[in-house]
């Protein structure tokens, strides 16, 4: 079929087939027919004729579908018949992708265009340029506002998610000195990527960006504001994640009230301001006030976004956690696997949120010694979160830990030292980097000393009983013989 089209659409066009089917292979999502015809356009037209284009895509018609404006394959079969007869090698591959890369990098950024471009760059190794463009914060908002992981993934992928935090910083301060920009776009890229760093754990670039965005919407819209009170929130996580509790709660109390005195009561941000103060109550102890916190959020979640809803596994996590630690293990084990199953259906098996879930339920089936189920779920959460935080990422290292606990916990500390190490290894680099030290770290340093000394206490005893059972085998050789 293919050659056949060839002998019948590139009379006025040599390729005509090959390079347009080509591309479209090459394409994330396809293209549309107005890329087409600019891509195929000849040296002194600015695109294809619509002449030589119309008769080929006539003849296309049962085999490609149109969504949304974009042209793509309708069926596999035609897709794998292109692949083998147009896209036979890696290079050719590579050439239409690049070809492709620099048709989506000369156009203006719109969704469409930061969809296309950064995957091809990707798909094409082409590192340095991929950091260019993830660099460039007017495309940043575009690619965070359809797929943060996504985002994450492609520093994941460049070994660079450790080390975006001063180039991000740069780009924004350059980009925030345009006269045209409104200070309504500095303060949401503000917060956005203040927010994106600080879950990579840079917050040593991420605050000043919170601090920003804060200073420009009060400064906007008031302090009373509900884009205010969002603002407080990020900061107040930012803080707690420094371990600076005692300045977060003001700013966390402060968001609270102005979303319940502007939105009510049973507002969905109401409840993410309760679920973030239970956590600071659960952290300093107060876990009585924790819980009905928590519970208030629960129930806003659960009637304004339905049960099964992202956010309201989010709540259901943070309650079990809360329970957990209470000692009430049969409702948090309860919870945590309605949490696990809501995160897997709503985000997906390899979802961050999902690898929280795991890790909760491991740590809880740890501690009621079910080592044995406890055991894949970490392991699982521990490959969900390298690949999608990177390896030297602190929620990394928990996981770390927790399989060394559960590993250790079935006698084979020879598995389980390594993992510390490695866990060890990657919260002395963060506080090289931040200055600040994860609590969790002496922890795991605590439990590297107790296996270190059970492996040496457990040699010198079994030396001993060596020594005393050779002790016994000569008084017993001395009594035969005399």
């Amino acid at each position: 079929m293919l050659e056949r089209y060839q002998r019948d659409y590139e009379r006025d066009r040599p390729g005509l087939v090959s390079d347009s089917l080509g591309l479209i292979w090459a394409a994330r999502r396809g293209l549309s027919e107005t890329e087409l015809l600019h891509l195929l356009r000849p040296a002194d037209l600015p695109q294809l004729p619509l002449a030589t284009w119309s008769p080929l895509r006539a003849a296309l018609e049962e085999g490609m579908m149109d969504r949304g404006g974009i042209l793509n394959f309708a069926h596999d079969f035609l897709r794998s018949s292109v692949e083998v007869t147009f896209v036979p090698n890696e290079n050719r591959r590579d050439e239409l992708r690049l070809q492709l890369a620099d048709e989506f990098e000369q156009q203006p950024i719109s969704a469409r265009s930061c969809d296309e471009l950064p995957w091809l760059l990707h798909q094409t190794k082409q590192n340095d340029r991929l950091f260019a463009c993830l660099l460039d914060v007017d495309r940043f908002l575009e690619i965070i506002a359809r797929d943060k992981e996504e985002l994450r993934r492609y520093w994941v992928d460049m070994g660079e998610e450790r080390t975006m935090g001063g180039p991000y910083l740069a780009s924004f301060e350059e980009w925030s000195k345009r006269s045209a920009l409104e200070d309504s776009r500095i303060s949401h890229a503000a917060s956005e990527l203040g927010n994106f760093l600080m879950e990579a754990n840079l917050c040593k670039e991420a605050e000043p960006l919170c601090h920003r965005a804060l200073a420009i919407d009060e400064l906007k819209f008031g302090p009373n504001h509900p884009q205010v009170a969002l603002d407080l929130n990020y900061l107040a996580v930012l803080l707690e994640r420094t371990h600076r509790l005692a300045e977060q709660e003001p700013l966390l109390r402060r968001a609270l009230e102005i979303d319940e005195r502007s939105l009510g009561a049973s507002h969905p941000a109401v409840a993410r301001d309760l679920d973030n103060l239970a956590c600071l109550l659960q952290d300093t102890n107060r876990l009585a006030q924790a819980e009905q916190l928590y519970r208030r959020a629960l129930v806003i979640r659960e009637q304004r976004l339905g049960p099964s809803h992202y956010d309201v596994g989010t709540c259901l996590n943070n309650i079990a956690d809360l329970l957990k630690n209470m000692g009430r293990l049969e409702e948090a084990e309860q919870l945590m696997r309605r949490a696990l199953a809501i995160a897997e259906r709503s985000c997906g098996p390899d979802h961050p949120q999902t690898s929280t879930a795991l890790n909760n339920l491991a740590v809880l089936l740890d501690g009621a010694n079910r080592l044995a189920e406890a055991e894949p779920l970490m392991r699982r959460a521990l490959a969900i979160a390298d690949r999608s935080c990177g390896p030297n990422h602190p929620i990394v290292a928990t996981r770390l830990n927790n399989l060394a606990s559960i590993v250790q916990g079935t006698s084979r500390q020879s598995e389980a030292e390594p993992l510390m190490l490695r866990a060890l290894g990657i919260y002395n680099r963060i506080q090289k980097e931040t200055g600040h030290a994860e609590p969790i770290a002496a922890t795991c340093r605590r439990n590297l000393r107790n296996l270190r000394f059970g492996r040496i206490a457990g040699t010198c005893l079994l030396s001993v009983v060596g020594i005393i059972f050779a002790g016994g085998i000569i008084w017993l050789l001395w009594r035969i013989f005399h």
